[in-house]
């Protein structure tokens, strides 16, 4: 389907079965043309110059991402750690951590006891 926007300051259209119900429309300057049109009704606009074919460019595909690599530190987790570290690590381990999703709640379900308030 190729969709037609306006060029002209209006364009007037109509929609529907001819000789039937059909609908006019008057659709202003960078307006989308409806389905509906007739085709020679359309070519007609396009031939004068009141519409042109809209240009719908498709996104890119995406290139698949590395996987990012998370160095985890030696020893058992502690607060210092950042939070892709915790969950690298809660991985590694087979630890899991349920619907802990902030820092504070990872530590928690890795059993890691919070510092000391000084």
């Amino acid at each position: 389907m190729t969709l037609n926007i306006v060029k002209a300051k209006v364009v007037k259209v109509t929609v529907g079965a001819v000789g039937g119900n059909a609908i006019a429309h008057i659709i202003r300057r960078g307006g989308i043309v409806p389905e509906g049109v007739a085709p020679d009704k359309l070519q007609h606009l396009l031939d004068r110059g009141l519409i042109e074919p809209l240009i719908v460019e498709e996104p890119a595909a995406e290139t698949p991402r590395e996987p990012e690599v998370v160095e985890i530190p030696d020893g058992d987790p502690v607060e210092g750690w950042t939070v892709k570290q915790l969950k690298a690590y809660a991985e590694r381990e087979g630890k899991e951590l349920g619907e802990a999703r902030l820092k504070p709640d990872i530590l928690t379900a890795l059993g890691v006891e919070p510092a000391p308030a000084s």
